[in-house]
């Protein structure tokens, strides 16, 4: 008589399968780790954050409560009367509003001469090069006289649009590039500048370079990409005759 022997092999099917998914999660978890320790970046929103007039704005980029440089918006005025009237003095107004960034301790700020410059998404900041410590980013200024008549003028490398502004900063670990979102426009019919921050980041590892507007990739499609691999592989490996 002949003795008909059958193996079961769906429990080493489902080990298997089990095996593969706790390696490809554990995957994922170790990219979508290694992305988040890449970039530090912090979101002020959609709508940002106003800075008000003569107000400043604190960016701490690694968040341990010490500012690396401030935004600032400062409006200053002074009155010059020349000469005496029936109806009083004759007077000249002068009206400047100015928003400037400055780097505290030894960090940099990318600028030509004292001007920021305005860097499109993408542009590649480098950790190493020179900078300087306080840079304008936009003004208007104001000449008025009491006769009615009045000048304006405006200026800046981020006036009227919204760009990146490229920073370099000290760690104990060494020099290190970063960024933040900024925008400035034409406040009311006085020659005002509105200011607005949306965020800023920095590459965590010194001396690395960072590509403004640069974030960290979303965990959620680390692990999806990470998934697909690993679902791609042992697909392969189930058509692989043995």
């Amino acid at each position: 008589m002949r003795v008909s022997i059958q193996h079961d092999c769906r429990p080493r099917l489902r080990a298997s399968r089990q095996l593969t998914g706790y390696a490809i999660a554990a995957a994922a978890s170790l990219v979508a780790e290694d992305a988040r320790a890449e970039i530090r970046y912090t979101d002020l929103g959609q709508n940002g954050v106003e800075i008000p007039n003569r107000g400043e704005f604190n960016i701490d980029l690694n968040g341990d409560s010490i500012a690396e440089f401030i935004l600032t918006k400062d409006r200053r005025g002074i009155s010059i009367c020349t000469s005496e009237t029936t109806f009083g003095p004759i007077c000249k107004n002068y009206f400047s509003d100015n928003l400037k960034a400055k780097a505290l301790l030894a960090n940099q700020i990318l600028a030509t001469t004292d001007n920021a410059l305005a860097l499109s998404a993408g542009y590649a900041i480098d950790a190493t090069g020179n900078g300087i410590s306080e840079a304008h980013l936009a003004s208007a200024d104001v000449t008025s006289y009491d006769t009615g008549i009045r000048f304006s003028g405006y200026g800046g490398s981020f006036l009227d649009r919204r760009a990146y502004l490229g920073l370099r900063f000290d760690l104990p670990d060494g020099r290190h590039a970063g960024w933040a979102d900024a925008r400035a426009g034409r406040e009311g019919e006085f020659a005002r500048i509105e200011a607005v921050i949306y965020g800023y980041a920095y590459e965590t590892t010194p001396g690395k370079p960072i590509a403004a507007g640069a974030v960290p990739e979303p965990p959620s499609l680390v692990l999806l990409a990470t998934g697909a691999t690993g679902l791609a592989a042992l697909k392969k490996k189930r058509k692989t005759p043995t």
